[in-house]
Parts: C-alpha cells; structure tokens; sequence
C-alpha cells in the first residue's frame, strides 16, 4: 500500500515538474537491482558491481495464450535500452499463477511486437515465444537466480 501511494506522489511531482516544458516522458519501474559488494583479504569494502536488474510481475493467464506470452511492449523496449545502454542484464521475472514463472534477459530473447487485446487489455505488447524462456515452479528460482548471477563458479 505504501509502495503505491509513493507511485502516486512521484507521479504527481513528475507531471508538476514538466509543466510547461515540451517533453516526454516514461518512467521504468526496475524493481530490484541486484549488487554485490567486494572486499579486500582484512573485509574492507573495496567496490560494488552491479550483477542484474529485476523486473518482476504478475500476470493474469490471459498472458499466456497457447506458446506465447505477452508484456507490456513499451516497458520492454525501454529496458532492452537501458540494459544496452548500461551493460547491466535486465531480466524479467513473471507469474503467471498457480507458482509457475517464466524468466528472461531482455537481451536473450526475440520478441515481436504488436497491438493485441480487447478493452481493458487492447495495449502495445511484446511476444515472446515461452521456448525462448526459462519455466520455473517456485522452488527452483532460486537455483534458476544463482545461475543467472553468479554462473558456475558460484561458491
């Protein structure tokens, strides 16, 4: 609750700031950016590295259609951008319900791109084909996280 009403104040004061102004904006919503800290042979913090960023979401069923599913296609877009921009892989972590998840590098996939839906759902999305993807129950992310962050050579 408190994390929406925080949305909904950036929001306002995103919308205030750029009054009058000829710009356009999108905000991403990166959820957790994953950092590990490095240490020198006494524990004393010599750097950070950034490993990952997590964009993590529910999603109804209707996503899921047949050996589809689709996300929002501007968000994508955006974090294809970042992540290339920055280096920094940028992974989705999707539910789909019933502790099934589908997980991917925004880098790693193909998606196509399209207008899809009726009513409330009609939006821009990107279609990523789930042989692309990693299928997880819910018990297995966090192997499924130790390879994505860390590789083999995981300690």
């Amino acid at each position: 609750m408190q994390d929406a009403e925080n949305r909904v104040i950036f929001s306002r004061a995103l919308q205030e700031a750029r009054k009058g102004l000829s710009v356009s904006l999108h905000v991403m919503d990166i959820d957790s950016i994953v950092m590990q800290y490095l240490y020198d042979k006494r524990g004393n913090v010599i750097g950070r590295r950034i490993l990952g960023a997590f964009e993590i979401k529910y999603k109804a069923r209707h996503t899921v259609r047949g050996s589809e599913l689709l996300v929002n296609g501007k968000q994508f877009e955006n974090l294809l951008w970042f992540s290339r921009a920055t280096g920094i892989p940028v992974y989705y972590i999707v539910n789909v319900g019933n502790e099934d998840f589908y997980i991917f590098n925004v880098r790693r996939v193909n998606p196509t791109f399209d207008w899809r839906g009726e009513g409330d759902t009609y939006d821009y999305y990107a279609i990523l084909s789930k042989d692309e993807l990693i299928q997880a129950k819910k018990d297995e992310l966090s192997s499924i996280l130790r390879l994505l962050l860390f590789g083999g050579d995981a300690k």
